[in-house]
Parts: structure tokens; C-alpha cells; sequence
């Protein structure tokens, strides 16, 4: 076998970028998000545009599978959903407007996006849960399981894989 590797011209994205303990791809490529060590996130659209500050104080960021929002945790433990495009459905949202989620957590929580980008997972404490983003009052938040190890949410199939006294399980997770 043998294989022909074509490697084309580096294009520079952004400008100073050293620093960064963190960094994410959106599903479509369009964006990253980089938190730095000093904790700034900011979003780096990979076109060439100007890089922008989201916050000042961020542990860990991931993107909705729609592309058009990032969720973040900051220092203190709270969520907070950056819109990065309009969003005008059951939630409606300005490119730039952004959703506080009173919830706090573990700073080293683990969290992802559920499949239809309006709710995420969150392991904190032990216990996995499962919350909404709309921030109209009251806002659902259901503990889904307690006293695990870890998770793993596989969006195309809608499982749930959970760690949990050592021995491995598997939830179908339909909503």
C-alpha cells in the first residue's frame, strides 16, 4: 500500500493564541471555542473574522450540535449559553444574547449536549443530570442517575453509558 499525502498552504486563523489549555471544534467547523490558561474564552470563527471575548473566567466550553450556541461553565461553578447565531423557536434568542443557568455545579463537572440542543447533561457530585437551557421560569432540571464514576452520551443512537460501582450500564435516553 501506499499513499499520497497532499498537504496544503497553513492558513492563520488567529492572532495570538498562545496560552490556550483548552480548545473545541462546533460540529460544522465553523468555529472554536479556546479558553485560555488565565481562564478568557473566546470564540475563534476559523473563516479568518476577528476572534471574540465571551468571558473572563471559563474552566470548560462545548458547542450544540445545531452550531448555534456554546454552552460554558465559569470558575464559580454556574452555566451560562452563548447564542452565536439567532435562535427564534420555543427560545427566542439574538446572536450575542446569552442564558444564565442559576444551577451551580462542581467546577469539575462534566457536561454535554443532549441531541436536540435545547438540554445538556451534567455530572457533578456523583449524580447525572439532565437540564433544560429555555429560561423561562421554572426552569426542569431531573437527576437522571446517582452515585456514578462517569457517562458517555452517544447523540446518534440516544444512549446513555454509565459507570457506575465498577460495573458498566446502558440507558436508552428518548425525549
Amino acid at each position: 500500500w501506499s499513499y499520497n499525502l497532499i498537504v496544503r498552504t497553513t492558513s492563520k486563523i488567529g492572532d495570538s493564541c498562545t496560552g490556550i489549555k483548552n480548545i473545541t471544534l462546533s460540529s460544522s467547523g465553523a468555529y472554536l471555542a479556546a479558553i485560555f490558561n488565565n481562564g478568557e474564552f473566546y470564540i475563534i470563527p476559523t473563516n479568518g473574522e476577528v476572534k471574540f471575548k465571551i468571558a473572563d473566567f471559563a474552566v470548560d466550553a462545548h458547542f450544540a450540535s445545531d452550531d448555534k450556541k456554546v454552552a460554558y461553565q465559569d470558575v464559580s461553578g454556574r452555566f451560562h449559553i452563548y447564542f452565536l447565531d439567532d435562535f427564534l423557536s420555543d427560545i427566542r434568542k439574538r446572536k450575542g444574547e446569552m442564558i444564565d443557568i442559576e444551577t451551580v455545579y462542581e467546577t469539575s463537572s462534566h457536561f454535554e449536549w443532549y441531541n436536540d440542543a435545547f438540554h445538556f447533561f451534567v455530572q457533578s457530585g456523583g449524580n447525572l443530570s439532565f437540564s433544560e437551557i429555555d429560561d423561562r421560569i421554572p426552569r426542569n432540571t431531573y437527576i437522571v442517575k446517582e452515585k456514578i464514576s462517569k457517562y458517555i452520551y452517544d447523540g446518534n443512537t440516544q444512549l446513555l453509558y454509565i459507570l457506575e460501582d465498577g460495573k458498566l450500564s446502558r440507558i436508552e435516553f428518548k425525549f
